[in-house]
């Protein structure tokens, strides 16, 4: 009878830890550039770093998991950060902030935003945007990408 009691007190956990994907370990491969759009400061800048439509660029990824929480590196060719973020069901949401390259005392912000991805299989589709600012500019960059594969 007691056993009965138990396991009945433990159907309800088991079943909100099955909703949740497990997206741990690394993860490689690339995005496509939708969009990138400059004002102020960074006219021109998307052409100029070849951030126009449908150009191609490799991405990885390493994760750690604990529950729902998820955080670990993103990098976007050259560029490395800081992800973190959350997964609900296979769908996993989440920001990074970048580390900026040296640029002769020039300091660049780059952070992810709106990354929404969903895992199926050992693969995540989805998409995110890359922002771009500066202290010393007005107006920013934003690249918008689309997942173009991702895979464990």
């Amino acid at each position: 009878m007691t056993a009965a009691g138990c396991a009945s007190s433990h159907s309800p956990t088991s079943a909100t830890t099955a909703t949740i994907a497990d997206v741990h370990g690394q993860f490689s491969g690339t995005y496509t550039v939708a969009t990138c759009v400059a004002d102020g400061g960074f006219a021109g800048f998307c052409e100029a770093a070849g951030f126009s439509s449908g150009t191609t660029l490799p991405i990885s990824m390493t994760l750690t998991q604990s529950g729902s929480s998820v955080s670990g590196t993103v990098t976007l060719g050259s560029l490395s950060g800081t992800f973190q973020g959350t997964v609900s069901g296979g769908t996993l949401t989440g920001t990074a902030t970048m580390t900026t390259p040296p640029n002769d005392g020039f300091t660049l912000n780059l952070s992810i935003a709106n990354w929404s991805t969903t895992l199926t299989g050992d693969s995540f589709s989805g998409s995110f945007s890359l922002v771009f600012s500066t202290p010393s500019l007005s107006g920013s960059a934003t690249l918008t990408a689309t997942i173009a594969q991702l895979s464990r």
